[in-house]
């Protein structure tokens, strides 16, 4: 099901594996970035999903702004409705600047979440369909007790 596309991003839900697929085509202004992630948390919330794919190889650098929006307020929001483990696969290119914007949202959303009894996962790949694999199959291999 295809929640938004526009020139800025292409985000699906599939209900096959329970997933969403966020696609990055192109820089974004914060606002095209806010919306794309609000409609998307709007279905993540309906559907109580816990995995996505973010297609970040052509994801321009976001901003400090951003960043910081996404890691404190659109990810506890949503994480407070859909109270789930939840795991995020990270696709990536050679880009330096893409990779540190990705890897510090990661980083600043699993480090507010220690307080809280859910673990949030983060795996980063260079190929989509391992990436898709991962997510898909990821709630089975992981021992709840292990962690």
């Amino acid at each position: 099901m295809i929640i938004l596309d526009n020139k800025f991003a292409k985000s699906e839900y599939h209900e096959d594996g329970n997933y969403i697929l966020f696609e990055y085509k192109k820089f974004g202004t914060s606002v095209a970035f806010r919306e794309a992630w609000n409609k998307t948390g709007e279905v993540v919330i309906e559907k109580q999903c816990n995995k996505y794919v973010s297609d970040s190889r052509r994801m321009a650098v976001l901003s400090p702004a951003d960043q910081k929006w996404f890691s404190e307020e659109w990810s506890p929001r949503v994480r407070f409705l859909v109270p789930k483990d939840t795991f995020t696969a990270i696709v990536l290119d050679k880009g330096a600047f893409t990779e540190m914007s990705a890897k510090s949202i990661s980083q600043n959303i699993t480090g507010q979440n220690m307080t809280h009894e859910i673990a949030v996962i983060f795996e980063f790949f260079k190929d989509i369909e391992a990436a898709q694999d991962w997510v898909k199959n990821v709630e089975h291999q992981i021992e709840p007790l292990a962690r």
